[in-house]
């Protein structure tokens, strides 16, 4: 898939912006603070209903204006043309549009659009709270497996009704027919990770982090679902039982699917600690190229790419890695940076640039 067309109106610092996107490389440039982040600020929207930087939503509203909305046009590879958009209020109430049509669910819109973003805050996939490495997992997986989305709506509703139970004090009989709907639903969000991590994903990871960080050798994937023992219906069941008393006292479920993490061990590096924040950085550019490989053989559609402040993040041997590998691919790329050195624009046989100021974007 790729972008064609993008509005966007009074998204942080800009007011009004009209891009026809290239199919393949598009390069944005000038000064720190000018809007270039803003701009894959509205892709991410299109694709996870939030932006990557943290903060309420509301906070990308452009300061004095009543709201922001994104529009795109997006051609998929198969054939077909989505026509997206999202509007966002001041006070944070949010309308979607799907092909024309006002749409209530935001899963709809999202499922319509993939755009995979390595950006300054990536890291912390490496380094941070487990909640991004299962969010990793579980976007990857809302668009390769077509009832997962459904299945983690409905898990999510038993979490929050046995949560609330226990808040409550209530006895184990009302606890079970939300214990029994945990188990269904849990277990097969477990496996279907437990597929995609140790599956494809893993052999896409294995030979990104080879070439990205060959001096800390062979690497290691583990993946845990939420609770100790099997890691079936039965296991998933006792581990609820036997964490019960501790559940009731701290008042929420501690075992489940919502408490999964995965790690990434390095022969010379067993350690997350032992890494520095550049190889961190490596490492998450890593998950990221093989998120993008992995969805176009899984789907079908190549997602959107964005790498953001490109030249400040890496130097430029990964730099160069990370374009040349997405310009042999099909994959519409978006980078931006204050600079680009001559060397690493080389990789540039064709795409446009735009230069962005003080929130105006126009072509360079």
């Amino acid at each position: 898939m790729r972008f064609i067309e993008l509005r966007i109106r009074d998204l942080r610092s800009i007011p009004a912006a009209d891009l026809r996107l290239h199919p393949r490389l598009n390069v944005l440039t000038g000064p720190n603070g000018a809007g270039k982040t803003s701009v894959l600020e509205a892709l991410h929207l299109l694709s996870y209903g939030r932006s990557f930087r943290r903060g309420p939503r509301s906070n990308l509203v452009r300061r004095s204006a009543p709201g922001l909305s994104v529009f795109a046009e997006i051609q998929r590879d198969r054939g077909g043309l989505d026509r997206l958009g999202i509007a966002l209020s001041a006070d944070g109430e949010t309308e979607l549009h799907v092909n024309g049509q006002p749409e209530r669910r935001l899963g709809e819109l999202l499922q319509r659009c993939a755009v995979c973003c390595h950006e300054p805050g990536s890291h912390e996939l490496i380094a941070g709270p487990a909640e991004l490495r299962r969010a990793y997992l579980d976007w990857s997986l809302f668009h390769v497996e077509p009832a997962f989305w459904a299945t983690w709506r409905r898990f999510q509703r038993a979490l929050q009704q046995r949560n609330a139970l226990l808040r409550q004090g209530a006895a184990s009989g009302e606890l079970g027919p939300w214990d029994r709907e945990l188990i269904d639903h849990g277990v097969r969000i477990g496996r279907w990770r437990a597929e995609f991590f140790h599956g494809p994903l893993a052999t896409a990871l294995a030979r990104r982090l080879a070439d990205l960080l060959p001096e800390l050798g062979s690497v290691e994937l583990t993946l845990d679902w939420g609770w100790s023992g099997p890691e079936t219906e039965a296991g998933y069941a006792e581990a609820l039982a036997t964490r019960l008393p501790k559940d009731r006292e701290r008042r929420f479920t501690s075992a489940g699917p919502h408490r999964a993490d995965w790690r990434i061990r390095f022969e010379r590096a067993p350690v997350r600690e032992q890494l520095s924040r550049g190889q961190e950085k490596l490492v998450a550019l890593g998950c990221t190229l093989s998120q993008v490989e992995v969805l176009r053989a899984q789907t079908g559609e190549w997602p959107i790419v964005c790498l953001d402040d490109l030249p400040s993040e890496l130097d430029l041997s990964h730099s160069r890695y990370a374009l040349d590998l997405l310009l042999e691919s099909e994959a519409q790329t978006i980078v931006t940076g204050t600079h680009f050195e001559p060397e690493l624009l080389g990789a540039m046989h064709e795409g446009a640039v735009f230069h962005v100021e003080h929130g105006d974007i126009r072509p360079a």
